[in-house]
């Protein structure tokens, strides 16, 4: 009984021993094939993992390099554009086809009454001051500055200040016969030069010396009155016909504000002009412009300015070589001829008419700047680096090549 019993547990113990065997041989391959079936299924997750990486990564370097391409892109059209702004007015003025885009938001360029319009011409510039009839065409060769009125021609008008030369059929017409305007430069005949610029105005009883290095424009006379005097100076040329003629073939009138600061204003403008010892500053560095006459009288009276160039044959011989200008009383003519013509039309309600044959007034060769100055008065015309930008409030004065016309409407 005993050997049977032990037999029993031996073969029990042999079979579970063997059952545990083979339970444990099965579960380490199964465990084995499962480390396996990780170990590739791992295998693939990270090979997966890199390529999607590396897919992600060269998306994200060709987007990269598209991004980076396009903003280059974008920075060199950025860096391309020359924007003529109004709160930073550049003024690209070229020797050749000098453009002098004077910006504004509504800025056009009316020399109007309150609104200065400025005729900036290149080749055959009209700037047309038009009043209520006033034609103000600068013209080249047979300029009639023709300052019409039945008894009153040529009125410069303040509201203070009237400046008329009076007479009955008097024509103030600087006549190109006679006048001869050699107002010296390298293409410009014009005695305004850079350094030594002397422009007399010189007659038998007229001699107005321009000169360059000191020059004061001093109205002298023995009995000279000519007061220009006003707050609020107007030098219109009016007429009920009155035309205005101001035109030149390569007429420049540039009336610069901010970055030029020709600041024709009427409230701080002093012309110098004074009844006395009147000093019309027109200075270029120092420029001094000796306008001295012994019997001339111009009585440019503030309350009732008259300016009378009278003579019965009076000669006012605006002389640089063998400059004339002939004043006639009784058939006065004052024709200001010229085809460089420069005419500074001046402030609100400020109109300067400088003409000649070959006139500029204030243009310098290569960078002269003939800074037409009375407190605040800077009128710098350059010929080579000009600049020409007038800014007010509401001005624009834009140059078009090669013909631009402006129009001043009326005041």
């Amino acid at each position: 009984m005993k050997d049977a019993s032990t037999t029993f547990l031996f073969l029990l113990v042999l079979v579970i021993g063997c059952t545990v065997l083979t339970t444990g041989t099965l579960e380490s391959s199964t465990l084995e094939s499962s480390l396996e079936s990780s170990t590739l299924e791992s295998s693939l997750e990270s090979s997966t993992l890199e390529s999607s990486l590396e897919s992600s990564t060269l998306e994200s370097s060709l987007e990269s390099s598209l991004e980076s391409s396009t903003l280059e892109s974008s920075l060199e059209s950025s860096t391309l554009e020359s924007s003529l702004e109004s709160s930073t007015l550049e003024s690209s003025l070229e020797s050749s086809t000098l453009e002098s885009s004077l910006e504004s938001s509504t800025l056009e360029s009316s020399l109007e009454s309150s609104t200065l319009e400025s005729s900036l011409e290149s080749s055959t510039l009209e700037s047309s001051l038009e009043s209520s009839t006033l034609e103000s065409s600068l013209e080249s060769s047979t300029l009639e500055s023709s300052l019409e009125s039945s008894t009153l021609e040529s009125s410069l008008e303040s509201s203070t200040l009237e400046s008329s030369l009076e007479s009955s059929t008097l024509e103030s017409s600087l006549e190109s016969s006679t006048l001869e305007s050699s107002l010296e430069s390298s293409t410009l005949e014009s005695s305004l030069e850079s350094s030594t610029l002397e422009s007399s105005l010189e007659s038998s009883t007229l001699e107005s010396s321009l000169e360059s290095s000191t020059l004061e424009s001093s109205l002298e006379s023995s009995t000279l009155e000519s007061s220009l005097e006003s707050s609020t100076l107007e030098s219109s040329l009016e007429s009920s016909t009155l035309e205005s003629s101001l035109e030149s073939s390569t007429l420049e009138s540039s009336l610069e504000s901010s970055t030029l600061e020709s600041s024709l204003e009427s409230s701080t403008l002093e012309s110098s002009l004074e009844s006395s010892t009147l000093e019309s500053s027109l200075e270029s560095s120092t420029l001094e412009s000796s306008l001295d006459c012994s019997t001339l009288e111009s009585s440019l009276d503030c309350s009732t300015l008259e300016s009378s160039l009278e003579s019965s044959t009076l000669e006012s011989s605006l002389e640089s070589s063998t400059l004339e200008s002939s004043l006639d009383c009784s058939t006065l003519e004052s024709s200001l001829d010229c085809s460089t013509l420069e005419s500074s039309l001046e402030s609100s309600t400020l109109e300067s008419s400088l003409e000649s044959s070959t006139l500029e007034s204030s243009l310098e060769s290569s960078t002269l700047e003939s800074s037409l100055e009375s407190s605040t008065l800077e009128s710098s015309l350059e010929s080579s680096t000009l600049e020409s930008s007038l800014e007010s409030s509401t001005l624009e004065s834009s140059l078009d090549w090669p013909t631009l016309i402006f129009f001043q409407d009326g005041f």
